[in-house]
């Protein structure tokens, strides 16, 4: 079974904050809190090759990691990379950078 559930405190109001997810959709991924609607969902991008070389240099690895001269290929169903495709949130490099750094402070 790859799904799960959660429940903790609210890190903006203390209240009941439900996590819950699939391992295997990560679509239906998402948290929220019953008590003052503070929550997150999912959101599918594609990085690019730049910005997955920047995410990979940006780690403090013990050792050196090379960058990638070019990403690897999927290997899931046609089908799956064709629901993949159509989710895909297009966003500006000021919002990607944006969700990015405020998920680096979470790490």
């Amino acid at each position: 079974m790859s799904s799960y559930c959660e429940d903790y405190d609210c890190p903006r109001c203390g209240g009941t904050f439900f996590e819950f997810g699939d391992n295997k959709d990560p679509l239906g991924n998402m948290a929220y809190c019953q008590d003052c609607g503070y929550g997150y969902q999912t959101v599918i991008v594609q990085m690019t090759l730049g910005e997955v070389n920047a995410e990979r240099e940006s780690f403090d690895y013990p050792e050196e990691i090379k960058p990638l001269k070019k990403l690897k290929k999927p290997t899931w169903s046609k089908a799956a990379e064709k629901e993949y495709q159509e989710s895909i949130h297009i966003v500006n490099k000021n919002e990607r950078s944006q969700n990015v750094s405020i998920v680096k402070g979470k790490r």
